[in-house]
């Protein structure tokens, strides 16, 4: 399984250990913020993304 915190989304991706065919996906989209002239993330929207890609991720190996 791997997780990237890319600047538009979040996306967890699962892969074969032999093949590495890719067996399932899932992805959140999220927005950066503009707070005291630096681009950032809030903790919570983080947490919040990595919980949805991998329910969505979990709803696709089903």
């Amino acid at each position: 399984m791997g997780i990237e915190l890319g600047s538009t989304r979040i996306k967890a991706v699962l892969i074969s250990d032999t093949t590495h065919e890719l067996l399932a996906n899932g992805a959140y989209s999220w927005e950066n913020r503009l707070e005291n002239g630096l681009w950032t993330y809030h903790l919570e929207d983080a947490v919040a993304g990595l919980r949805e890609s991998f329910a969505d991720l979990a709803a696709d190996v089903r």
